[in-house]
């Protein structure tokens, strides 16, 4: 998961970090394969306490070991297995109204 902020969406905290829309950085966040009851747990964790504080990055690189979807711009797409994908943050692209 890729946040640019540290609260997602405005209701749950997912860092402890002083994360801004405007820092040109994002926080990336990695768990393990694991159950989805677990995977439940964290979530519930991150929306009570937060997940303390996690690395802040420009760009991030990984490559994927099975078909996946992704959502880019709310579009929901397939990426293919083996594929490798960056994700990096355009700073101070666009101008917003807060």
């Amino acid at each position: 998961m890729f946040a640019n902020i540290s609260q997602m969406a405005k209701v749950a905290t997912v860092s402890e970090d002083d994360g801004r829309p405007h820092d040109g950085q994002f926080e990336v966040i990695t768990v393990k394969h694991t159950a989805k009851w677990r995977l439940l747990g964290t979530a519930i964790k991150a929306a009570v306490r937060g997940l303390g504080p996690q690395p802040s990055v420009r760009e991030y690189h990984f490559t994927n070991l099975k078909t996946m979807p992704i959502q880019v711009d709310g579009e929901v797409m397939e990426l293919g297995a083996g594929a490798t994908a960056r994700v990096d943050i355009a700073h101070q692209v666009m101008q917003t109204v807060l």
